[in-house]
């Protein structure tokens, strides 16, 4: 039987090399190269490095995600990854070994410079005051900004500072001591008269116009109201201590949470000040390649870019609780966040530059200089404008 098994074998092997050998004979001499050849280049995916230090309402994440599903259907075969890193591994790209992401979406201060990104133009993309903030080399794409908001029951006139204002100690992403300068730089009317005030018979929100918001007379000026910076001034505020208080998009986010659970003060948004700051941008960059398919995939990731500041990605903001970079307002009047919308895209916007090493907290000097009654608010709203020109320049040895 034994025996049997081994002569079937053998005839099965005699009857299968003619056609190895004709199979042999249609394959590549040098089968290495071939596999070489096969998958050489790019694979289709444009990888992206996120480093973003604020935070909407939401996600940026998420918001990228969607934006980026609707890229890959008009781009078949092709497809975003993007990969959240610290900014001590962004900085350190260049020197890392590995080959660099297509893109590079990051917050003001992470990089020093825009060295490893390929020219990009902002002209008419983003809003004027924009367009120099990445320096040709990075484009503005998201935005988060900083608002009063205010306790009811501890302002039954409605919004007046007459106490020294309590803020967030800055961090790394956002600075509320600048924010403060621009929010208590001044309240002109607006043209034509006050602003009708925005409200819902359910939840009034309490956009005040700038006018009818009331900040420090001059006599208080004179006076020591020099600001406090506490950690737990959000919770403070939560528990009714506190009247008022500067908060970003993602303090607001808490609060309307807390309101829809039916908890936390009865609070309402007021708008102030001469002009918006913001250092919160997400920025993004289409990072130079030097191997053969750089160009193309370069030109994919500025049109991704590009893609991002159009009106249907912007308006998708909204989504997750960010802002326009355009100028346009994206939330609906009966939103919780068109308050803060509406300052930071119905007024002057002093912004931080992609690139800069400044320290906003520097800004916390000209806020006390401001609020002890020895910088009045015009000249501080123009001392926080040429600080952050001075580090611009500073940073860019152009001066």
């Amino acid at each position: 039987m034994k025996r049997t098994l081994n002569l079937i074998c053998l005839l099965a092997v005699a009857l299968l090399m003619p056609a190895a050998a004709m199979l042999f004979r249609e394959l590549p001499a040098d089968v290495h190269s071939y596999i070489e050849e096969k998958y050489a280049g790019w694979s289709g995916v444009l990888r992206a490095w996120v480093c973003s230090e604020w935070e909407p309402g939401g996600s940026l994440l998420r918001w990228l995600n969607a934006c980026a599903a609707d890229f890959e259907k008009r781009h078949e075969g092709v497809y975003v990854e993007f990969t959240p890193v610290r900014r001590e591994e962004m900085r350190a790209m260049a020197e890392s070994g590995i080959r660099p992401p297509e893109m590079l979406f990051f917050s003001p201060g992470v990089l020093t410079d825009g060295e490893e990104l390929s020219p990009i133009g902002a002209s008419g993309i983003v809003r004027t005051e924009l367009e120099a903030c990445g320096g040709g080399r990075a484009l503005p794409v998201a935005m988060g900004g900083y608002i009063w908001v205010y306790n009811r029951a501890l302002c039954p006139e409605g919004f007046s500072l007459t106490d020294a204002p309590v803020a967030l100690p800055d961090d790394g992403g956002r600075s509320f001591s600048a924010a403060l300068v621009a929010l208590m730089s001044g309240a002109p009317e607006a043209e034509g008269g006050a602003e009708e005030e925005i409200s819902d018979p359910g939840l009034d929100l309490g956009l005040l116009a700038a006018a009818d918001a009331p900040l420090p007379s001059e006599a208080a000026d004179s006076q020591q109201v020099a600001p406090e910076f506490s950690a737990d001034a959000l919770e403070r505020f939560l528990a009714g201590e506190l009247a008022a208080l500067p908060v970003s998009q993602r303090e607001l986010a808490r609060l309307v949470r807390l309101l829809d659970a039916g908890r936390g003060p009865d609070w309402a948004c007021a708008a102030t000040g001469d002009a918006a700051y913001t250092d919160q941008l997400l920025l993004a960059g289409a990072v130079a390649q030097a191997d053969g398919d750089g160009a193309e995939r370069e030109a994919l990731a500025r049109e991704f870019i590009a893609l991002l500041c159009s009106g249907e990605m912007q308006s998708r903001l909204a989504d997750v609780g960010a802002f326009s970079v355009t100028g346009a307002r994206i939330y609906s009047d009966f939103s919780a966040y068109a308050p803060l919308d509406g300052l930071l895209n119905g007024r002057r916007l002093i912004a931080a530059h992609a690139f800069s090493e400044y320290s906003a907290r520097d800004c916390g000097g000209i806020v006390r200089e401001f609020c002890a009654g020895r910088l009045e608010r015009t000249a501080a709203l123009a001392a926080m404008e040429e600080k952050v020109a001075l580090q611009f320049l500073h940073n860019h040895r152009l001066y």
